[in-house]
């Protein structure tokens, strides 16, 4: 394996080990049940929920 590559696995491996270095600030889901589809999202630190409006 090349040098430059295993630095980079040791770097990735040691950053996975370090929670902290990441920030989730947007995150959003859509999931579809047998009716309705649901959203559910992250935005600007506070959690929304609610129907998928589909027309």
């Amino acid at each position: 394996m090349q040098s430059s590559l295993i630095g980079k696995i040791e770097k990735a491996k040691r950053y996975a080990e370090e929670p902290e270095r990441v920030t989730i600030s947007d995150f959003s889901a859509e999931f579809r049940g047998e009716n309705d589809s649901h959203s559910l999202g992250l935005r600007d630190g506070k959690w929304h929920w609610g129907s998928v409006c589909t027309s």
